[in-house]
């Protein structure tokens, strides 16, 4: 396969293909200042394909010098956490020996 890349910019890329040129138009995202910060706009595409959507909570990391956002995972309260527990379980025998194991500092039983 003959792959040839004609020229780069930060937002188009001219590849020629079997003789024919093909044009990707790379998504384009901008940094704002807003207030103290600054806000990134995400292409509508990239929204779609990452299944982002508007207000969502997204982490941001860099990796091996690229910026990367991932969806958040959400945060469940202690209710919801609670509600998964099966309180008729029996206890697990690590979870017996220590508590059947004695006190050892001032802990509060």
């Amino acid at each position: 396969m003959e792959l040839e890349v004609l020229a780069k910019s930060w937002k188009v890329c001219y590849i020629l293909l079997y003789g024919r040129e093909w044009i990707f138009q790379m998504p384009v995202a901008r940094l704002m200042k807003l207030g103290g910060s600054v806000a990134l706009t995400i292409p509508s595409r990239i929204m779609k394909e990452a299944h982002f959507e508007k207000d969502m909570d997204v982490k941001i990391d860099v990796e091996d010098g690229a910026v990367v956002i991932r969806r958040a995972r959400k945060r469940r309260t202690l209710q919801e956490l609670l509600a998964e527990c099966d309180l008729s379980a029996q206890p697990s025998t690590e979870l017996a020996a220590f508590d059947a194991s004695p006190t050892v500092g001032g802990e509060l039983i």
